[in-house]
């Protein structure tokens, strides 16, 4: 394990890519409330976006819809 370790790191290198030491100080518990919390704000967002799309549509269609020459009613 420690040969793929080091290899790892020797490859970060080359890359000039910071290579970092110790298993780090945030808990898993944490950084999943925080995934969590980032995934939340991120579906928000995109709710609202997909919803202004679909008004945009709509709104489109709507006026798309003004333009088509009308039936006579029978």
């Amino acid at each position: 394990m420690r040969d793929a370790e080091l290899l790892l790191d020797r490859q970060l290198q080359q890359l000039g890519r910071a290579v970092l030491h110790g298993g780090g100080s945030v808990s898993a518990d944490d950084a999943k409330r925080k995934a969590e919390r980032e995934y939340d704000a991120f579906d928000k967002r995109r709710r609202i976006d997909r919803h202004r799309e679909a008004d945009e549509r709509i709104a489109d269609l709507a006026r798309e819809a003004k333009g088509l020459p009308r039936t006579p009613k029978r």
